[in-house]
């Protein structure tokens, strides 16, 4: 995710303002993506690679239906990285 977002926000200073839009939508559905992400029960102590700070939902789940929503954010994210990487082939 942190490539896609680097590639956006290069793009975002390079592009017209009808590029901009788009690049702001596509910046858009990421954070969306990310206000979704919930912690998996029992690791909510862990420490995030990239250094950022979220405050994750932690869900009392199964560990069928974290399997289900593990699979829904990684079909969500796989979704706006082929919008993503469609729009940058546009770019060049």
């Amino acid at each position: 995710m942190e490539h896609h977002l680097n590639e956006l926000l290069l793009l975002k200073e390079k592009t017209s303002v009808s590029e901009k839009d788009s690049v702001v939508i596509l910046l858009g559905a990421l954070e969306e993506w990310e206000k979704d992400l919930v912690e998996i029960p029992g690791n909510e102590s862990h420490e995030h690679s990239d250094h950022h700070h979220h405050d994750h939902k932690v869900l009392e789940v199964t560990a069928e239906q974290m399997l289900l929503i593990q699979k829904e954010m990684d079909r969500r994210l796989a979704i706006i990285g082929r919008r993503i990487k469609a729009f940058t082939q546009i770019q060049k």
